[in-house]
């Protein structure tokens, strides 16, 4: 798991680099230019942040909903276990009164049998 996370980090900040090594690159594009490359290298970077940012909180969202959905099917193991505890510990219980009712039966048919005579 610590292994998981030490890369997903590693994978944001290299992605999180990434657009920023861009941006300048088209920054000094745009410096280095004139007129209409100018204007289309600043405003080629717009695009790509907005595609950066809106990635970066999908995946933040993302991890979120995962966490969430992780933390919801550890409740619903858990009560599925308590669930078939329970289910067994009738199943036990209903096994112990059909002895006392058969035990009670025998009871009753012998002191039946004896009244009789």
């Amino acid at each position: 798991m610590t292994a998981m996370k030490s890369k997903s980090k590693f994978l944001r900040g290299l992605w999180i680099f990434s657009f920023i090594v861009v941006g300048m690159s088209l920054i000094d594009v745009a410096g280095e230019c004139s007129g209409e490359t100018q204007e289309m290298a600043l405003f080629s970077f717009l695009p790509l942040s907005y595609i950066a940012i809106y990635g970066y909180i999908s995946y933040f969202h993302i991890e979120e909903e995962n966490k969430r959905l992780q933390k919801d099917d550890q409740k619903k193991h858990a009560q599925i276990i308590s669930l078939a505890n329970k289910q067994k510990k009738l199943l036990a219980e209903k096994k112990e009164m059909h002895q006392q009712i058969s035990k009670l039966k025998r009871q009753a048919q012998q002191w039946l049998g004896e009244g009789e005579q």
